[in-house]
């Protein structure tokens, strides 16, 4: 009796749920997007002016958000008038995990706020080269960084936009020969190009 009890009891439930709408696991999974982009930026690193060259990656999603990895390199030799060994020059690289949100993005111009939070890398290399030259003659230093800007975005065509801001790189610890956290922290201008599906 107890047996049968129980399997009416499974039988009911079951059906019960069986009535309901199904469920399953990716039920709210949010329709994602996805963006790469091209960038170029002004930095000033260790009282130099220098050209950055940035790329992004990522997932969009909710039609507001982007998520992803960036990576930013220095495209200049960069010759710190501080620095006593005038054979070497410095090297800055940014890598990071961003978050952005964007304004109204279906509208052809809009603001998109960003956000990068990551590691930065400053080392020295020789001007010359050559096979017996050290690499990195006085080693690397990491650092961790933040980077939150403001941009306006122009909505070229479906999966293009076309971007151009500023930013602030703010540095709160690096001791790396010429370069410290206050010459390289400070306003950066930016402007790129994004391919992707947004929304």
């Amino acid at each position: 009796m107890k047996n049968i009890f129980v399997i009416l009891t499974l039988l009911l439930f079951s059906l019960s749920l069986s009535a309901q709408e199904k469920w399953h696991p990716f039920t709210h999974i949010p329709d994602f997007g996805h963006v790469f982009e091209l960038s170029g930026q002004l930095n000033n690193v260790a009282e130099v002016s220098s050209g950055l060259m940035g790329l992004r990656a990522g997932l969009t999603f909710n039609t507001n958000y982007a998520t992803g990895v960036s990576f930013k390199w220095s495209l200049t030799k960069i010759e710190p008038p501080a620095e006593v060994d005038k054979d070497v020059f410095l090297n800055i690289a940014f890598t990071s995990a961003y978050l952005e949100y964007t304004f109204t993005p279906t509208k052809k111009i809009h603001v998109t706020i960003p956000i990068d939070i990551g590691v930065g890398d400053v080392n020295m290399e020789p001007k010359g080269g050559g096979q017996n030259a050290l690499l990195f003659p006085y080693g690397e230093s990491y650092f961790f960084y933040a980077e939150p800007g403001i941009m306006t975005e122009l909505n070229l065509a479906e999966r293009f936009r076309l971007n151009l801001g500023i930013t602030y790189v703010w540095v709160p610890k690096l001791d790396y020969r010429a370069a410290n956290a206050e010459n390289v922290s400070g306003l950066c201008p930016k402007i790129g190009i994004k391919y992707g599906r947004f929304h």
